[in-house]
């Protein structure tokens, strides 16, 4: 990597709200204790094309490829999200109406019973008047999951704030409102019923009946007690450990439903900033919806828009967003329990049924499924190709933040969007976070190597590690040209006397060649011996910081960090970013200085 692929700055582009020149002042989110001085920091900002762990779509999707930018109606930049704000404001006051009363009865039902900031407050009751928001969403992934989910939702806050701060320069009133859209509906359990620390993994053993087929967000938070105990005793009597303990107990064993639990701790962390988090699993809301959900019935809506745009993803990219004839689940209520959701299969049989749904057997016609539709739309449950549409028929978003992979499904969908005439607001990939810690940040240095360094693939740094500290000479390159110079002329010289000899000398090269590889990697491997100590370091750092060969925001829990400044972690994150420039962040720990 070249030495300026990385442009150092300082931990705090701006300050987190309500802060002092000493520091933030006390969180105002219930359940924390005072947010102490931000630990400091050095913020290494790394281009994505330049750590290798980005995939094309993503990388060429943030440096302009003309065809990806044309699949979205607004460039994820300032200047269209600009034009997104506008085009959104502009199509409410031409008669596009949002659900705006439902919205705020639905979030004023949902936060009932919870402290709100001054600022939420206004937040809320801002999107029942003419607020824009900025959306992110995700799973309920429990204690927050892998890193990225507190991730996303730091950029959603600090684009909303941009967002405003624009709007403001314009001259407009406008708020833009942070929102966190809950995953509430998706069943898939095994992959939000678990998080990671210290290497192991705690996991929702004792969860209700059936939790595998029904929608999360409903299920009772039961069974619970036995995770805590044991995150319990990981914890040792660090100075943040009881704090992450309350955290927990404040979040999840308070009673409620899986959606009720993961509201709380997303507000204990960011209610602060103003993030509103929404169930949109709610009848009034869906009820909104109806009109496209009949359409996915009758006329398969989703499969029938975008298959253009879909066969270039998937030519040019190798990105696969095929969508399903039917791209619904059904929920039939049920006496107890919580209902099974089960996927809508599209069927031609010759009772006149039209689906059938995949776990019950259950059979509809044509007819009696769109009666189901609009008398009871709250039963449906959009798949990933159908829930950017339901997001946006009932929030007013100007911008949807996530991951590269949900870059990829969103962008073909702008067909069904304009066929549905509903807004479809700017793509933005979330921005992604390394934290490095003190220690491992001492080690890298005593290594002689950058944070950046670490990206790429991880035999091939030990191995130019171990290259560039061997004060012998490991690489028989000079040698094998030799060679291949020798035998060219043998060959030539056998070839003059009789042309079938010259195979004869290439294989010979060949074998010689090879016997000089494997005596090259002798080499290396003997080098690697002679700084053993130093190579199990380099492997440890990588094992560390990149578990699994993959990114730390997608293995860690939040709650190492926690463990470690506290609450304050967010602060420094939200200090760090800047969801506008397309950049990888390392955030490395600088050593405490005290005064005498």
């Amino acid at each position: 990597m070249p030495a300026d692929a990385s442009r150092p700055s300082t931990a705090a582009p701006s300050s987190p709200p309500h802060a002092t020149e000493e520091g933030p002042a006390e969180s105002e989110a219930p359940g924390l204790a005072p947010a102490e001085t931000l630990p400091p920091v050095e913020v290494l900002r790394v281009p994505y094309a330049q750590t290798g762990r980005f995939s094309k779509l993503v990388v060429e999707y943030l440096e302009g490829q003309p065809e990806l930018r044309g699949l979205a109606p607004f460039a994820p930049t300032a200047e269209g999200l600009d034009a997104a704000m506008e085009a959104c404001i502009r199509r409410e006051a031409n008669g596009h109406s949002y659900p705006r009363a439902a919205l705020r009865e639905a979030l004023d039902a949902q936060y009932a019973g919870l402290d709100m900031t001054e600022q939420l407050r206004a937040n809320i009751d801002a999107l029942g008047e003419d607020a824009l928001c900025v959306v992110t969403a995700h799973q309920l992934n429990l204690f927050g999951g892998p890193l990225y989910l507190i991730h996303k939702t730091v950029a959603a806050i600090r684009l909303a704030e941009t967002l405003q701060a624009r709007q403001a320069a314009a001259g407009a009133q406008r708020r833009v409102v942070p929102v966190f859209w809950l995953g509430s509906e998706d069943h898939d359990f095994a992959e939000v019923d678990h998080f990671r620390l210290f290497g192991k993994t705690l996991r929702w053993e004792d969860a209700p009946d059936g939790a595998e087929q029904c929608s999360t967000g409903g299920m009772p938070l039961q069974g619970l007690e036995a995770l805590y105990a044991q995150l319990d005793g990981m914890l040792r009597d660090d100075p943040h450990a009881e704090s992450l303990r309350a955290l927990f107990r404040e979040s999840y064993l308070q009673g409620g439903s899986y959606a009720e639990g993961q509201r709380r701790f997303l507000h204990t962390l960011f209610g602060r900033f103003g993030l509103v988090v929404l169930n949109a699993d709610t009848p009034a809301l869906k009820a909104h919806f109806a009109p496209v959900l009949e359409r996915e019935l009758s006329e398969g809506f989703a499969a029938a828009h975008g298959a253009k745009a879909r066969q270039r993803l998937d030519a040019d990219w190798h990105v696969q967003a095929e969508p399903r004839p039917i791209n619904l689940f059904y929920r039939a209520p049920v006496a107890q329990g919580q209902p099974v959701r089960e996927r809508v299969d599209l069927l031609e049989a010759e009772d006149g049924a039209r689906f059938q749904l995949a776990e019950s057997g259950k059979r509809w016609t044509l007819d009696e499924a769109l009666e189901l539709a609009r008398t009871h739309p709250e039963r449906f449950s959009p798949n990933v190709q159908l829930r950017p549409l339901y997001q946006q028929s009932v929030l007013p978003a100007v911008a949807f933040l996530g991951g590269g992979s949900e870059v990829a499904y969103w962008l073909p969908l702008r067909d069904a969007f304009e066929a549905a005439d509903i807004f479809m607001p700017a793509v933005l990939l979330r921005q992604s976070f390394w934290w490095l810690d003190r220690p491992s940040a001492e080690r890298l240095e005593s290594l002689d190597l950058k944070p950046q360094d670490l990206f790429g693939e991880s035999e091939a740094l030990v191995q130019s590690w171990v290259r560039a500290h061997e004060t012998e000479e490991l690489s028989l390159e000079a040698e094998k040209a030799e060679l291949e110079a020798l035998y060219g002329r043998i060959a030539d010289r056998a070839a003059a006397v009789d042309p079938s000899l010259r195979g004869k000398v290439e294989a010979e090269q060949a074998g010689q060649q090879k016997a000089l590889d494997k005596l090259e990697g002798r080499l290396v491997k003997a080098s690697k011996q002679r700084h053993e100590t130093q190579v199990k370091q380099l492997r440890k750092l990588l094992d560390r910081h990149f578990p699994d060969g993959g990114l730390q925001e997608r293995h860690d829990n939040m709650a190492s960090l926690w463990l470690r400044h506290g609450s304050t972690f967010v602060d420094v994150l939200y200090a760090a970013m800047d969801p506008l420039d397309a950049a990888f962040v390392v955030v490395v720990e600088q050593p405490e200085t005290r005064e005498n």
